[in-house]
This record gives C-alpha cells, structure tokens and sequence, in this order.
C-alpha cells in the first residue's frame, strides 16, 4: 500500500536536487482528450505510467521514456507537478517527481511483460482496481495543476 506521505514543494526537479532532495521515479497522468490515460500493470492493477530515474538520467528524460515505454503515447507536452514523498511502510518510501502530460495519439505499446494493456477513461476505475490507494489523491494533485495551467 503506497501513501503520499507529504508533498515537497519545489518549483522543479533540479531545484529539489539541489536542496538534496533524491528522486528515485516519476509519475506521468497523461491527458487525452477528454479523459486520462491509465495502464494496466500485470501485477498490481491500473495505474498512471512511470518508473524508476536511471543512472545518468534526467527526471525529465526519465518521464518522456517512462510515458512512451508503458504507453506507446506521443505527446505534445510534459510539465512538472511537484515532488511527493510516497510511503509504503516505515521502513520503504521514495520521493517521485510528477508530471502531466497531453497526449495527442495513442499508439500501441509494447511493454507486455509489465504492462498488459492501456485504456483511455473519463474518470478513474473504482480504488479496489487501482494499484495504490493513492492513486486518486495523484490524479487531483496533477488535475488541479493542468486546470490551472489552461
């Protein structure tokens, strides 16, 4: 079970870098049309795209490939939400960067080891099909960001 356990606010990544922030992934909500973006992970549900930075990575690198990869999604924009601190247990948290993304085409993925399948909703799925509980919290933060930004 993963939780926001605080959201971090810092105007971007780097910034958050360089008060010593580590950020270990990224979270995509991608917009398309009228509805959002989701991906069904084999082992834990649906979720919104996004994985772990790499090793001489950027976070913004990391999410543009994070999207693609799990999606096959072309996009016309990426922007940086905010840095939140995800906690699993007292013993497992991780801080990720989130982002937003409009979609412009949908194309077919071809991550079928992790990702079974991707589907556009109007709304997100009932919380027992998502993979963490606070997938919904995501989706608003990332929401009200991309409303704003309109």
């Amino acid at each position: 079970m993963m939780k926001i356990k605080e959201v971090l606010n810092y105007a971007s990544p780097e910034e958050a870098q360089q008060a010593g922030e580590h950020i270990q992934a990224v979270i995509i909500v991608p917009f398309h049309s009228n509805g959002i973006v989701l991906c069904r992970n084999r082992w834990r549900g649906w979720e919104f795209p996004g994985g772990g930075v790499e090793w001489r990575e950027s976070v913004y690198s990391a999410a543009g490939r994070e999207l693609v990869e799990e999606t096959g999604a072309e996009f016309s924009s990426l922007e940086f939400v905010q840095v939140l601190w995800l906690e699993r247990n007292i013993y497992r948290s991780l801080k990720i960067a989130l982002f937003y993304a409009e979609v412009t085409q949908l194309n077919a993925h071809h991550d079928f080891y992790e990702i079974l399948e991707v589907k556009l909703f109007n709304k997100l799925p009932s919380p027992r099909l998502l993979s963490y509980e606070c997938e919904d919290e995501i989706y608003q933060i990332a929401l009200d960001a991309y409303q704003k930004a309109a």
